[in-house]
């Protein structure tokens, strides 16, 4: 127990800090089942923050090599970028936004540095299965659970107040009065979801490929099994952002490879390859289509079971889908009103392309034209919109979400904060590209590369990224500091 307890584990290399992270932020929402949880939740939260504080402060102090790292560099830039932002709106700003905006920050300090601190100590095995397996092994509990409520057609809605949340699978109404089926699972949106699912399939697909973790036979079979259970979750989540996003990236990986074949003029093996490639790319991306009709077809055999739950003086009670839609104007669809009606294509449900989303987006950026410098906050656009009559902004004033991770910053840190994370973006991907190309032959990092350009892609359809803190915000800051780190040192060993 002594070895554990010690300043050297705890915080000079800080493994079981980052372990206990990953899996906090991968967990579902408990406070959805009971939102006093919530209370629980925030306050262990906060004592994880602190303890991270504590560690970011110990090794400023005891490294002082990351002081001066291009990462840190940045994170400095965008706190004061922030600083501005929040000083130029003190007179509006809530708190919570103020919070999201120093959460923001933290996750990136804290994890951008993390691999490269543990290196020091631990071996890439050691970091990965401590740090990742207890995250994997939760996210596939909570994928199986998922899976079960797709397939046996249960949908699950939490109303508390005004608020009204899905679990399980939920039906959504597309063009033509027809309905799609989305898995929410345990989570509170099918987009996310689907984030959350991407992030630990690369992880898994990294483990299984790296030539410096090794696996037993049981770990192997275990993770290939992983594999294929969140493929399916993926598959069910049915995100038109992260499929069109794996199709870009699954492209753009084959123009790279093409490119490399006709520069190298390595033909025979290179070609060869080359169709290899873009069978498997089309075996992955057409079979997403095959699972969700399979899992359509085994959904459909089950009749939708609708569960109503509803939050009131502190105590969670069950009413019946007929009482509720009497009660409500949030009418819940059932079984007698979609028989029949339910496809698997997800088609918008409006004229306008992506449900809305062009209009969220001119809105937002009407909006930003009043603070272009710093910007207004995360989450102010309600709050804002409301102060100029000579603008109409009907999406700002309702307060809806951006739908656009790079438009969200914009909005939220402004022109100067957008262009301090834009241009750092840019930069460490084109560094991580070049190098990758003069490396040559094919290494697992690849797919930690091309799967954070799976998450660049994604986000330009949720709000996830450089706003608060969450496991693909985390997942993605750990694996900048990660590429980073091994990219210049495979790069070093080749020029030796």
């Amino acid at each position: 127990m002594k070895k554990y307890l010690n300043i050297e584990t705890l915080l000079k290399y800080p493994i079981i800090f980052y372990s206990i992270y990953f899996l906090y932020l991968v967990r579902p929402d408990f406070k959805l089942i009971n939102p006093n949880i919530g209370v629980y939740e925030s306050m262990f939260h906060y004592l994880l923050m602190g303890y991270g504080l504590i560690i970011i402060l110990y090794n400023l102090i005891y490294r002082k090599y990351l002081v001066k790292d291009i990462n840190i560099i940045v994170t400095v830039l965008l706190s004061i970028s922030i600083l501005f932002t929040i000083i130029l709106n003190l007179r509006i700003i809530t708190l919570d936004s103020i919070k999201t905006s120093i959460l923001t920050v933290f996750s990136m300090v804290i994890m951008l540095p993390a691999y490269k601190i543990l290196s020091e100590k631990y071996s890439k095995e050691q970091i990965f299965k401590i740090i990742f397996y207890p995250a994997i092994f939760l996210k596939i509990i909570i994928s199986i659970l998922s899976l079960f409520m797709y397939y046996y057609n249960i949908s699950i809605y939490i109303i508390d107040r005004e608020t009204l949340d899905f679990l399980g699978i939920r039906y959504v109404e597309v063009l033509n009065g027809n309905f799609t089926p989305l898995l929410y699972g345990v989570y509170k949106d099918p987009n996310y979801g689907a984030m959350y699912g991407i992030a630990t399939f690369i992880v898994i697909l990294y483990i299984l490929f790296s030539n410096k973790i090794s696996l037993s036979k049981i770990e192997k079979s275990m993770m290939i099994l992983f594999l294929i259970i969140e493929y399916k979750f993926i598959a069910f989540s049915n995100s038109r952002g992260a499929f069109y996003s794996i199709y870009v990236v699954g492209v753009l990986l084959i123009l790279v490879y093409l490119i490399n074949v006709l520069y190298k003029k390595s033909f025979k093996n290179g070609l060869k390859k080359l169709f290899l490639l873009v069978g498997g790319l089309l075996v992955f991306s057409l079979g997403f289509s095959v699972v969700q009709k399979a899992g359509f077809y085994i959904s459909q055999k089950s009749d939708l079971k609708n569960y109503v739950w509803v939050y009131e003086n502190n105590k969670m009670r069950y009413v019946s889908l007929d009482s509720y839609n009497n009660l409500s104007n949030n009418k819940i669809a059932d079984e007698r009103k979609i028989k029949n009606k339910v496809v698997t294509d997800k088609e918008d449900s409006t004229e306008e392309l992506g449900n809305g989303r062009l209009t969220i987006w001119k809105d937002a950026l009407t909006l930003y034209k009043k603070n272009p410098i710093f910007g207004i906050g995360p989450s102010m656009q309600k709050v804002n919109a409301d102060r100029y009559e000579d603008i109409s902004i009907p999406s700002m004033q309702e307060g809806r979400a951006m739908h656009n991770s790079y438009i969200n910053i914009l909005l939220s840190y402004g022109i100067v904060g957008f262009l301090i994370i834009i241009l750092w973006l840019f930069t460490i991907l084109c560094r991580l590209f070049f190098k990758q190309y003069f490396i040559g032959k094919f290494n697992a990092e690849y797919i930690i590369f091309y799967g954070m350009l799976v998450l660049l892609g994604t986000y330009m359809f949720l709000d996830a990224a450089f706003i608060n803190i969450t496991y693909q915000q985390i997942f993605f800051m750990f694996f900048v500091g990660y590429l980073s780190f091994e990219y210049n040192k495979l790069y070093d060993n080749r020029n030796e």
